[in-house]
């Protein structure tokens, strides 16, 4: 299982390689896929103040890779 620092720095490493921008404050919620069963994931979203610039990147909690990364520009 992977730790919510991991999941972020994931992430972050996931974002750097795309060069798009890594904007503070960051949002991770642990989410599942179902109420009582499912995969789990993180998911890290950045600028998370603020409508648009923002970056979305889901994250398996089992194995730590990235599912999917998307740039919200608005």
């Amino acid at each position: 299982m992977v730790s919510r620092e991991e999941a972020l720095e994931k992430a972050r490493r996931a974002v750097e390689e795309r060069g798009w921008a890594w904007l503070e404050p960051v949002h991770v919620s642990r989410v599942r896929a179902y109420v009582f069963f499912g995969r789990i994931t993180y998911e890290i979203r950045t600028n998370a103040a603020f409508r648009g610039g923002n970056v979305r990147v889901v994250v398996d909690a089992n194995d730590g890779t990235v599912i999917a990364a998307y740039r919200l520009p608005r």
